[in-house]
């Protein structure tokens, strides 16, 4: 949503959740599923969704599907938003239900997903083509979108698969990034990246490898020892697990054999 224009009505999923519509944000959310009907609803913009799928995504552990509970929730998102199907008033919002389903159809809209999505899309495709500058623009914009995870606090399966679906396509952008980076020698650059990936996945040995390999050339020693040692801890104390062969590899081959001693591990 950071193409400079404004919209009518503006969606966040990435770190938080917010609704804006006609620059004021939507707080008062109806007790029960109306926010989360409408988290979907948005996501399937202009399609229809039947009753069974809304179903099965907002109301899993349900025993008997079909009955009221998908129709009060309808009833208080469109009292939350005042819309209506057949009059969406000031908000420009609409919401349909024909044929066992409902579907959404904003006038106006913009996502930060959307957003995302399409500048990552456009970012890989110019690296295909080889197009540096577009490839650094496009993807430095999808990053700087995203803020944080999608619907963070959320665990319904619908919103896990969406979210590790938006993760892995910030490692890949930020998988390019960090390359074009290490091409260039930027250090500081590199170091940015570097910290941005595992502010998402902090198990990511690949980057720690960077990490210490960039230290290394500048003769840091320390430093790379250091983002060993801390992959190595992670690894150990949350997943139980030894770091790769090949991040050992790398800080062997980093530091001089005089200056590296025995590294302890926690547990």
């Amino acid at each position: 949503m950071d193409d400079g224009a404004r919209h009518s009505v503006e969606v966040r999923f990435l770190g938080c959740f917010s609704l804006t519509v006609n620059g004021s944000p939507i707080r008062q959310w109806r007790a029960g599923k109306a926010r989360n009907l409408f988290q979907y609803l948005v996501l399937n913009k202009d399609q229809l969704v039947t009753r069974d799928q809304l179903y099965d995504a907002l109301w899993p552990e349900s025993e008997f599907p079909g009955g009221s509970s998908l129709k009060v929730a309808a009833h208080a998102l469109r009292r939350v938003l005042q819309a209506h199907p057949d009059r969406p008033g000031d908000t420009g919002i609409s919401i349909v239900y024909r044929d066992f389903g409902y579907s959404i159809h904003i006038e106006d809209f913009g996502s930060d997903v959307e957003e995302f999505q399409r500048l990552v899309s456009d970012g890989l495709r110019a690296h295909r083509a080889g197009d540096a500058e577009r490839t650094d623009r496009s993807l430095r914009a999808a990053l700087g979108l995203y803020s944080g995870e999608f619907l963070p606090g959320e665990s319904a399966a619908w919103v896990v698969e969406q979210r590790e679906y938006l993760k892995s396509l910030a490692m890949r952008a930020l998988d390019v990034v960090r390359a074009a980076a290490v091409t260039r020698d930027d250090f500081d650059d590199l170091i940015q990246v570097c910290r941005q990936t595992l502010g998402i996945d902090r198990y990511h040995e690949e980057t720690y490898r960077v990490l210490m390999a960039a230290h290394g050339r500048r003769g840091e020693f320390d430093r790379a020892r250091s983002w060993y040692e801390l992959c190595s801890r992670r690894l150990m104390e949350d997943l139980a697990v030894a770091p790769d062969r090949e991040t050992e590899r790398t800080l062997q081959r980093i530091i001089p054999r005089t200056r590296l001693a025995p590294v302890r591990l926690a547990g």
